[in-house]
């Protein structure tokens, strides 16, 4: 019977071990906006309009329609941007601005 060295016997456990690890790779969250409404009223619309952007003609409307007491999670795609939340008449109810993007952000609207 032959023998197998610890050196050899090593090499093979590590090989084994080697093709049960999976990859990693780290992930990086996207930034989120959780927007909680306390108004009274309904939010029509909340505009995200980016930091650098001169006029509105970039605006993107994130989310319409949040009903008073509901809340709502949005992911954010620009690293600084201006909130700001209307309602039905067209005033403005909040307003966020120069908003650096975390991970998570959380906007409670009164």
């Amino acid at each position: 019977m032959t023998k197998i060295s610890p050196i050899l016997l090593s090499g093979f456990c590590l090989l084994f071990l080697g093709s049960c690890a999976e990859p990693y790779s780290a992930r990086i969250k996207a930034p989120e906006l959780t927007v909680v409404n306390s108004t009274g009223e309904t939010i029509d619309r909340i505009v995200e309009r980016s930091c650098d952007a001169n006029d509105d003609s970039n605006d993107r409307v994130l989310a319409r329609e949040l009903k008073t007491g509901r809340s709502l999670v949005i992911p954010l795609a620009v690293t600084c941007s201006n909130l700001e939340a209307f309602n039905k008449e067209g005033r403005v109810v909040g307003r966020q601005a120069e908003v650096s993007t975390p991970p998570d952000l959380y906007w409670q609207i009164y």
